[in-house]
C-alpha cells in the first residue's frame, strides 16, 4: 500500500468508537473506567506500538541487569511472555482496513490494555458454519507476568474475545465460535478455555484452536465489574 492510499484511508475513517463502556478492577481493588472500542483506528494501533514496545524494553534491561551471563538472560527472556513482542500494530492496521476485518481495542487509565483483530467469516473445521477468526490479539505488557510489577489488570484479554464474540453473533450474524493460530506459549490458556485443536490445520509452529458452539456458549458474556 503506498503512503498516498494510507493517507487517503486515514482521512476517510472516523476513528474507533465506544461498543460498551464500563468498570473493571484492577488487581489492587480499584474499580476502573474502562471503553470497548470498535473499529479501525491507525492512532490506536500506534498507541500499542509505541506504549508497548517501551515497556517491552523497559523489562529486558530489567532483566539484563538481574543476571550475569548470556545464557541466563536468554534463559530468563524464554521465560517472559514476549512472543508477539515484535508485532507492529501499525503496519498490521495498514494492511487490514478491508471490511472482513474488525478491530477491538480496551481501553483505560488512557492506554490501551488489550488489542485485538478478527476476520470473518471463516468456515468451522467442525461443522461448516460462518465463525470468526482471530488474527491477532494482545494484551499489554504491564497485564502479563513481568519483572517490574504485578499486572495492573487481569483477564482483560479474556474479556475481549468475548466482547468480539458477542459482536460477531449479534451484529455479523455468525454462530456462536471462533478459530485461531496459536503462539506456542498460549496454547495452554485455549485449551483451558475449551477450544479444540486440530493438528490437520497447523501452521509451521502455530497450533489451529477452534471452539465449538457449545463451548462457546459456556464461554460466555464478558466481565466488567
Amino acid at each position: 500500500m503506498d503512503i498516498n492510499r494510507i493517507k487517503s484511508l486515514i482521512a476517510s475513517s472516523p476513528p474507533a468508537s465506544a461498543l460498551f463502556t464500563g468498570v473493571k478492577t484492577n488487581t489492587t481493588g480499584k474499580s476502573i473506567s474502562f471503553q470497548l472500542l470498535h473499529g479501525w483506528d491507525i492512532a490506536l494501533a500506534s498507541k500499542c506500538d509505541k506504549e508497548w514496545t517501551a515497556k517491552n524494553i523497559e523489562i529486558l534491561h530489567c532483566v539484563k541487569s538481574s543476571v550475569t551471563c548470556e545464557a541466563e538472560l536468554l534463559q530468563k527472556i524464554s521465560e517472559l511472555q514476549m512472543e508477539d513482542a515484535h508485532w507492529r500494530w501499525t503496519a498490521k492496521a495498514i494492511h487490514h482496513s478491508a471490511q472482513e476485518y474488525n478491530w477491538f481495542f480496551y481501553l483505560a487509565e488512557d492506554a490501551v490494555q488489550a488489542a485485538c483483530l478478527i476476520y470473518h467469516p471463516k468456515d468451522s473445521i467442525i461443522d461448516g458454519q460462518g465463525i470468526f477468526y482471530i488474527e491477532y490479539v494482545a494484551v499489554a505488557p504491564w497485564n502479563r507476568p513481568n519483572p517490574l510489577s504485578a499486572a495492573r489488570f487481569k483477564g482483560v484479554g479474556s474479556d475481549l474475545i468475548k466482547y468480539a464474540s458477542k459482536f460477531a453473533t449479534e451484529t455479523l450474524g455468525l454462530r456462536p465460535g471462533f478459530s485461531l493460530h496459536s503462539l506456542p506459549k498460549a496454547a495452554a490458556y485455549y485449551n483451558k478455555i475449551g477450544m479444540t485443536c486440530f493438528p490437520e490445520r497447523k501452521k509451521e509452529s502455530l497450533d489451529y484452536f477452534e471452539m465449538a458452539k457449545e463451548a462457546a456458549q459456556k464461554f460466555g458474556a464478558p466481565a466488567h465489574g
